[in-house]
């Protein structure tokens, strides 16, 4: 029984993507190809399903977070907050693919010395799965924790997720590179959004279709997988081969980057800054929104003031204002004491 409880808020917790695609797709008409004379703002057929759908998934939703414990609501609210976070991002890529100018890479060192892969190349999804498939070993490894670990391990791991795409979907919109991957060439495999309702309804980079370009700056893939490595470690912190472990990781991690840069899917700032951003993100945040954790890294380290008896006593405003010799000689008593010790 490691996951009861879970799957039943899994349906409501996915649902906001589906909500927003029908939306757009067949209920709003804002932003097609079709002028506005030719066809209304919203499809009055369809409008009412959509609204009773909507009702229907927050009635669920609110009905299931009162019946279930606290500590698999929160893992199931936090799930909510990252498929949001994901669809924001997705919608901020779609933008950068609306408004990238396909041109030739700019230099990169990173171009310099790792060799491209061909188009054709069967290792160009290579980078893709190595970050899709670690959050399944996280999974994993939480199955042989308590519900009460693997319930935090779930939790921190998807608020740090989806910081993560919250960050990148605020900079990837703010400056358009040329895409240095080879269907963001002018070519036949080049097919941008052509409006807000192109824009609304791609949902591919969502299920693994990674098919933009512009939205560079930073590596999506590196930061999940950086963010997810750094969750995983985490948990083998008690571990006798935690030195090991970390080792590894960030082995794994450096050779998603290399693959990356070998598909030109990034370039190597977009990697660089991904891993600062995750790994700052990380330890800001890995235990909760304010960082006071009772398992907090830090927890338990030696206060700042110390607490010492042997040092010199300061004289007190009474001595000060006592004869210099009557101070001197309780300063030469304190003194002595002190050696004494």
């Amino acid at each position: 029984h490691l996951w009861d409880g879970f799957l039943p808020g899994v349906p409501t917790a996915i649902q906001s993507p589906f909500i927003w695609y029908v939306f757009w797709a067949h209920v709003c008409n804002l932003g097609r190809e079709e002028s506005a004379e030719k066809m209304p703002l919203f499809t009055y057929k369809i409008l009412p399903l959509w609204v009773l759908w909507l009702v229907s998934v927050i009635y669920l939703r609110n009905l299931y977070h009162s019946k279930v414990p606290a500590m698999i609501s929160e893992v199931i609210r936090y799930l909510e907050f990252f498929v949001l976070s994901g669809l924001l991002v997705t919608i901020s890529a779609n933008i950068c693919s609306f408004l990238h100018t396909p041109a030739e890479p700019l230099f990169d060192l990173g171009f310099r010395i790792i060799p491209a892969q061909t188009v054709d190349s069967p290792w160009r999804p290579v980078s893709d799965i190595l970050a899709q498939g670690l959050p399944i070993i996280l999974c994993l490894n939480s199955c042989f924790m308590s519900r009460t670990e693997r319930c935090k391990l779930l939790v921190n791991w998807l608020r740090l997720i989806s910081l993560a795409y919250i960050f990148r979907a605020l900079t990837v919109t703010l400056t358009s590179l040329p895409g240095p991957a080879p269907h963001c060439n002018k070519s036949d495999t080049y097919h941008p959004p052509f409006g807000w309702h192109d824009i609304a309804t791609r949902l591919g980079p969502m299920v693994g279709d990674y098919n933009t370009c512009g939205d560079l700056i930073f590596s999506g893939h590196t930061a999940f997988t950086t963010m997810t490595m750094l969750c995983l470690i985490k948990t083998f912190r008690n571990c006798k081969r935690y030195r090991i472990v970390r080792i590894m990781g960030f082995l794994y991690v450096g050779t998603m980057a290399t693959f990356a840069l070998s598909g030109r899917k990034h370039y190597s700032v977009d990697i660089v800054v991904a891993i600062l951003v995750s790994c700052l993100t990380f330890y800001r945040f890995q235990n909760g929104w304010t960082g006071n954790s009772a398992d907090d890294l830090f927890a338990g380290r030696t206060p700042l003031v110390s607490n010492r008896k042997d040092t010199l006593d300061l004289p007190s405003d009474v001595e000060l204002t006592q004869p210099i010799s009557s101070s001197l000689s309780r300063q030469s008593s304190s003194l002595n004491r002190t050696m004494l010790i």
